[in-house]
């Protein structure tokens, strides 16, 4: 997350992919890499991390990123957000 604050993208989604392979059970990873894709218009990345993600909650799409009661905060404090 400190390399998405830093407006370094690319790193940021290195280290995170590196990070769901280690941590497949991660979800909170999953979602950040759905949102440092559908930020980056890696749309095709973003839907295989969104498919990822509804194995564990079917309802997932990206409105649920800006939902107060949804367990990403720190993202949502993130300017990438304002991309999504």
């Amino acid at each position: 997350m400190a390399r998405t604050g830093a407006g370094d993208y690319s790193r940021a989604t290195l280290d995170a992919t590196m990070t769901s392979t280690l941590s497949p059970n991660f979800m909170a990873i999953r979602r950040f890499l759905y949102a440092l894709h559908a930020a980056s218009d890696r749309m095709e990345q973003a839907s295989i991390a969104q498919s990822q993600i509804r194995v564990r909650e079917p309802d997932f799409d990206q409105t649920r990123l800006f939902d107060s009661a949804y367990p990403v905060g720190t993202l949502r404090s993130m300017p990438i957000m304002e991309r999504l």
